[in-house]
């Protein structure tokens, strides 16, 4: 099974999956219930099929065959045993579940196309800040989009202006610091990240 990491937290776990296998690997698994299969029969993308059959086949692999996986009204995946969160790029997928915490996870492959819409989702100072760092910069410049992604994903509550809401202050090697400024509340975020081969995975 082609697990790149699996990590086991206090209460939860973590995991990433490439996305290596074809659509009949996972649907001889036979772990699928006719929910399953109707719900894959609505997606007409081959690859997005495949995004879905891994995320849920690793839900399925860690929680139990039965599990259903259900969304709130804000699009939020919600699951009966706890907290989790769901991530697919083209060359894999990503998990995060914890039973007491609310949790986030996105994975990007790092490439030229974040550098064009950087000014979209951070600030001056937060340039300045990735800049006093050094390194890549298209490297540094996914990772702090996966950690405003990782952070929109915990609050879950609809709209969020990535730009203003979410503010890096702090960054080292294998995190970033952010402040999350919304409902009346701010609250500081430490985002880890790890990165296997191009892809970033940012969790919380």
């Amino acid at each position: 099974m082609p697990y790149v990491l699996e990590h086991d937290l206090a209460s939860g776990w973590r995991a990433l999956w490439e996305l290596s296998e074809t659509e009949d690997y996972f649907l001889d698994l036979k772990v699928w219930s006719e929910d399953d299969l109707q719900r894959l029969e609505q997606m007409e993308s081959p690859a997005r099929r495949i995004q879905w059959l891994a995320t849920r086949f690793i839900l399925k692999d860690k929680l139990g065959v039965k599990t259903p996986l259900n969304k709130d009204k804000q699009g939020k995946p919600q699951l009966d045993q706890g907290f989790v969160s769901l991530s697919h790029s083209k060359e894999c997928a990503a998990v995060v579940f914890d039973q007491n915490h609310e949790v986030g996870v996105d994975v990007e492959e790092v490439g030229e196309k974040v550098k064009r819409v950087a000014k979209k989702f951070l600030t001056e100072k937060e340039f300045t800040i990735l800049e006093g760092h050094g390194g890549d910069e298209s490297l540094l410049l996914t990772k702090a989009w996966t950690v405003k992604e990782v952070v929109f994903k915990w609050f879950g509550h609809g709209e969020l202006p990535f730009r203003e809401a979410i503010q890096i202050q702090n960054i080292t090697e294998d995190t970033m610091d952010v402040v999350l400024s919304a409902d009346g509340h701010v609250k500081l975020h430490r985002i880890h990240h790890l990165q296997w081969k191009n892809t970033i995975m940012a969790y919380l």
